[in-house]
């Protein structure tokens, strides 16, 4: 909500203006977050990655920074 009404406050040119960025994170490598989220797979018969990795995709109005939304995934 916030965003928004940032976002719409705070025009270019009349218009709203938005980014989106993302980013991978490790989290604790338990069986419910590897089933969850998984791992990266490594090159050759290493395997898989030490820990789970989260995949997080934030929009954010850029002239307030304020976040409009995020997603996370494996």
């Amino acid at each position: 909500m916030w965003a928004a009404e940032r976002a719409h406050e705070q025009r270019w040119r009349g218009l709203a203006v938005y980014g989106t960025d993302g980013t991978d994170l490790r989290v604790a490598d338990s069986p419910e977050n590897r089933s969850t989220f998984g791992g990266q797979k490594c090159s050759g018969d290493m395997g898989d990655s030490g820990y789970p990795m989260v995949r997080i995709l934030v929009l954010m109005a850029l002239r307030s920074h304020v976040l409009a939304g995020a997603m996370s995934g494996g």
